[in-house]
């Protein structure tokens, strides 16, 4: 299997338009983790990150780059799936790492 950045241009820039068509909202984009094994031979990452800073550009998005955070190989189902319990404390940091933006913007949390 090949891993990498393979954008879709098209998608790419309808997710910018939405982005800066609207101001008032706060976009969350994450890169959820994936297996060690995903990154052996990893196709365009510099395009992947020109692309993140692209986002980052945009006041109201935030990107949240989980990809390489560290699991055990034995939490992953397969390369691209955690199991249930890896799952959940990666949902409760994520709830976390929102409310933490949120209270830094001086938003309501979740």
């Amino acid at each position: 299997m090949t891993y990498g950045y393979f954008a879709d241009e098209q998608g790419n820039r309808q997710l910018l338009v939405n982005i800066t068509s609207n101001p008032q909202r706060t976009f969350f984009l994450v890169i959820p983790p994936f297996h060690p094994a995903c990154y052996h031979d990893f196709h365009n990452e510099q395009r992947l990150l020109e692309f993140e800073t692209r986002l980052t550009a945009c006041t109201n998005a935030v990107v949240i780059d989980w990809g390489r955070m560290t699991y055990p190989e034995t939490s992953f189902l397969d390369t691209l799936h955690l199991r249930k319990e890896a799952e959940t404390d990666l949902s409760q940091k994520f709830r976390d790492k929102i409310n933490d933006i949120l209270r830094e913007r001086k938003q309501p949390g979740i």
